[in-house]
């Protein structure tokens, strides 16, 4: 989950579309990561993970950058951060935030190489590098699952982990967080 509004109880999660087709409702659980299948060239990698049985929310939307619903109820508000405006958003510094093992949430380094200025929503506005050396070693850089995995800098909520490249898996992209908010 990237975005969650307190007083709609309305959530942003992903940065792309869930299921390609027509699939438009759903339900949102947690999920415990089991392994990792780490990345090299030409192969992203992927968690393996459990879905477990403790519907949290609802899928009301599932398009281009994410799916969107509402939640029942929220494990940890304390997890709660702001969020940054695009023009605030800068090349440098900054952090990923995923599960590799369990259900235990980790800050992981990153270089922010390109933040693009934009007014038109798109899936691809920040380009970074995964720097730090434990993700590196453990999964590669960004693997299949990391999606919607917020990126923070500064303090702020600045964006998700969208895609990765697939010939380098220690680069990957984010949509901006304000874009995604747009649809809940």
């Amino acid at each position: 989950m990237k975005y969650y509004d307190l007083k709609t109880k309305k959530f942003a999660s992903l940065g792309h579309s869930a299921i390609s087709g027509n699939v438009k409702k759903g339900v949102i659980t947690t999920s415990f990561v089991n392994g990792i299948v780490k990345g090299f060239r030409g192969n992203p990698g992927e968690k393996k993970a459990t879905l477990l049985n403790d519907k949290i929310g609802v899928i009301t939307l599932n398009n281009e950058f994410g799916v969107f619903g509402k939640l029942e109820k929220i494990n940890n508000k304390n997890d709660l951060i702001a969020i940054e405006k695009i023009e605030n958003v800068h090349t440098g510094k900054a952090e990923i935030v995923t599960v590799i093992n369990g259900n235990k949430k980790e800050y992981f380094d990153i270089e922010i190489l390109e933040a693009k200025n934009q007014t038109v929503e798109t899936i691809k506005g920040i380009k970074f590098e995964v720097t730090d050396e434990y993700l590196l070693s453990k999964t590669g850089g960004i693997i299949q699952g990391m999606s919607g995995s917020p990126i923070v800098q500064d303090g702020k909520l600045i964006g998700a982990v969208s895609h990765v490249l697939v010939d380098d898996s220690s680069i990957g992209y984010g949509v901006y967080a304000e874009f995604m908010k747009v649809y809940t």
